[in-house]
């Protein structure tokens, strides 16, 4: 449970909002649609999203990458997880020591640090003032930093988007054999620039993986080209999550497919799970969203 020390050192800004939604889940469950949604209903997520007039259909190259993630909630826990030699597709370094103690410390003070710093910053910046509405964030590596968060905001809302294994195999599978293709379009230092500029923290990324590589050795990687890999992958962030399922934090649950089967029941029952205040209009765009092709 947070302590009275985290709660008075998390800046005043974070300090007066209400508890947040955070959605969590599987990469390629849904997530991201989810934050879509939550962000037409009127809950703050994304920065990006909310200089936006309406939530646009996402570009191929967001879909690739994920969209609906507040950039500076995800490098910080991107960072959390690279001191033990983590990444989002190898999180087993992470997990064997995300409960010592000194590992716990130490991330808990980024969390805090970062809340005066970077957070306040950047996910802040498009907030309106004062403001006493929801928010929340979407990045699954949230699903496995849940603990330290849950520390920081124990009145925290968690959403859990699941969505049938083999359909999460299946979009895993076609990202990478994507990305595995990018460098045979074009060439040399064109080729580089153009990564740079579609996806900027991977250059963040391949100096971290360079740092890291020894500390990785000591575990299994996990390829995404492999379906039994990606399967695995799933399995370990929905048991990181569904623990909560039986516990005192606010857990509530929704599976991607029943998302797109009934988009309006879908969206009233997020509403009513999260207790979120919204209007016909939102609810009417918010399935358009859903059901555009």
């Amino acid at each position: 449970m947070i302590t009275k020390e985290i709660s008075f050192a998390l800046s005043p800004e974070f300090q007066r909002l209400s508890p947040p939604i955070l959605i969590i889940g599987m990469h390629r469950s849904g997530t991201s649609l989810v934050a879509g949604l939550l962000d037409i209903l009127g809950v703050y997520i994304d920065p990006e999203m909310r200089r936006q007039d309406s939530v646009d259909v996402p570009s191929s190259v967001s879909r690739q990458n994920g969209y609906g993630e507040a950039t500076s909630f995800r490098l910080l826990n991107e960072e959390i997880m690279a001191k033990s030699g983590a990444t989002w597709e190898n999180p087993s370094p992470f997990l064997a020591v995300r409960d010592q103690p000194a590992y716990r410390r130490a991330s808990l003070e980024k969390i805090v640090q970062a809340s005066h710093a970077t957070l306040k910053q950047d996910f802040l910046s498009a907030l309106p003032a004062p403001y006493d509405g929801r928010w929340g964030w979407k990045d699954p590596r949230t699903s496995l930093t849940l603990p330290y968060w849950l520390e920081v905001f124990p009145s925290a809302q968690l959403l859990h988007v699941t969505r049938d294994v083999e359909g999460v195999a299946k979009s895993l599978m076609s990202r990478a054999q994507a990305k595995a293709q990018q460098p045979a379009m074009s060439n040399g230092l064109r080729a580089r620039a153009e990564r740079v500029v579609n996806d900027p923290q991977s250059v963040v990324r391949a100096i971290r993986r360079r740092l890291t590589k020894g500390s990785q050795q000591a575990f299994p990687a996990l390829s995404m080209l492999n379906r039994e890999d990606c399967i695995r992958l799933s399995e370990i962030y929905v048991e990181e999550c569904i623990r909560y399922r039986e516990s005192e934090y606010n857990y509530a649950e929704i599976t991607y497919e029943e998302i797109i089967a009934a988009p309006e029941a879908s969206i009233r029952s997020i509403v009513r799970m999260l207790q979120v205040e919204t209007n016909e209009a939102a609810i009417a765009q918010a399935t358009r969203f859903i059901s555009r092709p």
